[in-house]
């Protein structure tokens, strides 16, 4: 049961694009006892395999940005080599504390970061007591 909350909860953070990954690897080294490179590659073909979907309704939505995506592609195929080659240098023991160490950064960023919106969201009219 455990393991099936774990996937719904990745499936749907990455789907929304906020790093599902992190619940799954998360879940696979702290309570499956997996070693985290192996964790990672789980996460990798998870991640495949529910990214297909989530573009494609990101495409239908027309919220995929090409001019973004195209450059991010590019830089992201050497970045993946080399992260491989890391990972592989380094191993579980020392990426373990190493991929902690991020997740805390990026949560901290998260919490305490200050967002502007360039276009922020109509507000809809107000459902509450009939008051107008």
């Amino acid at each position: 049961m455990l393991r099936a909350i774990a996937s719904f909860l990745t499936g749907a953070a990455a789907s929304m694009g906020l790093g599902g990954g992190f619940i799954l690897v998360l879940y696979l080294t702290l309570y499956a006892d997996i070693p985290q490179r192996t964790a990672q590659g789980v996460n990798l073909f998870f991640f495949l395999t529910v990214s297909l979907l989530s573009l494609y309704l990101h495409y239908r939505h027309k919220l995929l940005e090409i001019k973004i995506l195209l450059p991010a592609i590019a830089a992201g195929i050497p970045a993946v080599w080399i992260g491989c080659m890391v990972s592989e240098k380094l191993g579980s023991s020392r990426l373990r504390p190493l991929f902690a160490v991020f997740v805390l950064a990026v949560g901290c960023r998260e919490l305490f970061s200050k967002r502007i919106q360039k276009n922020p969201p109509e507000r809809e009219p107000s459902r509450g007591s009939g008051n107008h």
